[in-house]
């Protein structure tokens, strides 16, 4: 994997569709449930008629709330909104898209009357009474801030966001020579002496430094002062709004360090054993623990690799070599061999770079921008099928999976969350299927450790499973990175994080940005302040080829980015876990228990 799309969503038939609400009274009753979080949001409305806006915020924060599975998380249209509904839950978040929504007079007068935790992220707070938001907040709102001026590429606008004493920032794209991004933000003015106290964060302009500010909190009510979720990226203020939802929900994080997590990708049996050695033992000298996300089945159907045409999966224990290896792993019951696509790629064409395995995508048509030809549970789970026995070879039945360039189908992503106990990286959703009103139903967090690794008759036995809820649409799809563990998607996946991407260090037909060791410890050092974050990323070995075979290295074989990497996030306060002991700091599963592995924050 080497790119990745850009940012988020989709809502599964799998969640029932049903309406919550309670009929009309004039004073809030008792709360109810304090195992549930509302999500009300406006639908705007989009080209040809559909409400996607709305609805794609508030899939993108039901995947955020995943972190905490044991709450019922309810979405519903702001218009569906009756009398109480928001004291019915432990918490309620308001998602506004649009500067002028139509919200129901009785949601603007529970605001301020429920005693339960309630945040309005976005736009239309000027609708709020003004009295009241003033006597709360110490604040006033006067209308909004954006870009000062669009025509000019150099974008000036509140760019940055201040957040317990780090700095984060939100991204600029520049679009046909003229700036693109998340300029608008509503302008919060001081409007009491003490309205200070209740900032909890602050935009800062980029040309002027002038502030306004972002986040802010009286008691049980928060205000947010943008969409937290377009243009997302590794340094966003994204990360210090996934932090405020510790706050909004009164939860603690789960842990009193934050993970570090290393993965070497696109492994298969041909890639060249020199590099990869050197990038193993560097981790082992380091205490890291080994992560390879492996693709068990070459193909290079044009020759692209150099080593011949591969029209036929090669297996990889074909290559007795790499297969020896992979054994010797193996013997470190901390290693993690993480099923990384059957072949990385589709066909005997390209789709769309090369044809090679670990170039293109396995599980969309990238070319033509939809799911592949011949998409259906059958077969998928049959591709899946077709690569088991490399893994059975090795001794091994597979708990994790990475989704090769993190795309793949709305309905192979279902697919996924029942195989597979863990999805690593990031994920693709479509908006297209998502329904404006559906219900998340709560989950264990230890919901990973009572699923059965991938066999066989697990795989036959989803073949026979009911799949008729199931939305195959795919439409408008964008990607979303968790800066934590998530216990519950809308597919109904598990996912572990990838938060700082991957060492690149020139841009290609594949990569398109630069990244290096400093670029990542930057963020490491300021994500830090995000409770139960993870310092998450990738790396492929052939970075580490002398620079005369196009390298970062002195030499062939030099890993001294990745050392320096590695290191770096160890000074900052960070500890290397491996999938396996992770699993079981969640109470994961017994055969790790068994062999008596440890979370490495508690040793």
């Amino acid at each position: 994997m080497r790119t990745f799309t850009p940012v988020v969503l989709f809502c599964a038939a799998i969640f029932s569709a049903s309406t919550v609400g309670a009929a009309p009274t004039n004073t809030l009753p008792a709360p109810t449930d304090d195992r549930c979080v509302n999500i009300f949001h406006d639908e705007s409305i989009a080209a040809a008629g559909q409400k996607i806006s709305g609805p794609i915020n508030a899939i993108m924060l039901a995947n955020l709330l995943g972190h905490w599975p044991s709450y019922e998380v309810r979405a519903r249209p702001i218009l569906s909104y009756t009398t109480a509904m928001l004291n019915a839950c432990k918490a309620t978040i308001y998602l506004g898209t649009t500067e002028d929504p139509e919200i129901p007079d009785a949601f603007l007068e529970d605001f301020f009357s429920s005693s339960r935790s309630i945040a309005w992220v976005g736009f239309g707070v000027d609708q709020l009474d003004s009295d009241q938001f003033i006597k709360t907040f110490g604040h006033r709102v006067d209308g909004t801030v954006s870009i000062d001026d669009p025509d000019e590429a150099d974008a000036a606008f509140y760019q940055y966001v201040t957040y317990k004493d780090s700095l984060f920032r939100k991204s600029v794209d520049i679009t046909n020579g003229k700036p693109d991004g998340a300029f608008a933000a509503v302008q919060f003015l001081l409007a009491r002496e003490d309205g200070r106290k209740h900032v909890v964060a602050d935009l800062i302009h980029n040309k002027t430094f002038r502030s306004t500010p972002y986040f802010l909190r009286a008691k049980t009510k928060y205000v947010v002062g943008d969409i937290p979720f377009s243009y997302m990226h590794e340094a966003d203020r994204y990360f210090a709004f996934a932090d405020l939802l510790f706050d909004i929900l009164g939860e603690k994080p789960y842990r009193s360090t934050h993970f570090a997590f290393a993965r070497m990708e696109d492994i298969h049996a041909n890639y060249e054993i020199p590099l990869l050695d050197a990038a193993i033992e560097t981790l082992k000298s380091e205490g890291v623990p080994i992560s390879m996300a492996h693709i068990p089945m070459f193909m290079d159907p044009l020759n692209a690799f150099g080593a011949g045409k591969f029209q036929k999966p090669q297996p990889a224990t074909d290559v007795k070599s790499f297969a020896k290896n992979v054994a010797e792993l193996k013997t470190d019951s901390s290693t993690a061999i993480i099923w990384h696509g059957v072949t990385h790629q589709f066909g005997l064409t390209k789709n769309p770079h090369t044809g090679t395995s670990g170039d293109d995508y396995e599980f969309w048509d990238m070319v033509n921008n939809k799911p592949v030809a011949g998409a259906s549970v059958e077969a998928t789970l049959s591709r899946l099928e077709s690569a088991l026995p490399v893994f059975q070879a090795y001794k091994q039945q597979p708990r994790y999976w990475v989704t090769p360039h993190y795309q793949a189908s709305a309905l192979d992503n279902r697919v996924f969350g029942e195989v597979f106990p863990w999805q690593v990286g990031r994920v693709t959703y479509y908006s297209s299927s998502f329904g404006a009103t559906f219900t998340i139903p709560a989950a264990s967090r230890d919901a990973s450790s009572k699923m059965k690794a991938v066999t066989k008759s697990k795989l036959q036995a989803l073949k026979k499973k009911s799949w008729s809820d199931l939305d195959t649409r795919s439409e408008q799809p964008l990607t979303q990175m968790f800066p934590f563990e998530i216990y519950r998607d809308v597919y109904g996946q598990r996912i572990v994080p990838e938060t700082l991407n991957y060492l690149s260090y020139a841009t290609s037909d594949q990569t398109a940005f630069v990244r290096t060791s400093d670029d990542m410890l930057a963020d490491a050092r300021r994500n830090k302040v995000v409770r139960d974050y993870w310092a998450s990323f990738f790396f492929h070995p052939y970075v580490f080829s002398s620079k005369k075979n196009g390298g970062t290295g002195k030499f062939q074989g030099d890993t001294f980015e990745l050392r320096k990497l590695v290191i770096g996030l160890k000074l900052l306060g960070y500890r290397f876990t491996s999938l396996p002991n992770f699993e079981q700091s969640v109470g994961g599963n017994q055969e790790n228990k068994r062999a008596g592995l440890q979370d490495p924050a508690k040793k």
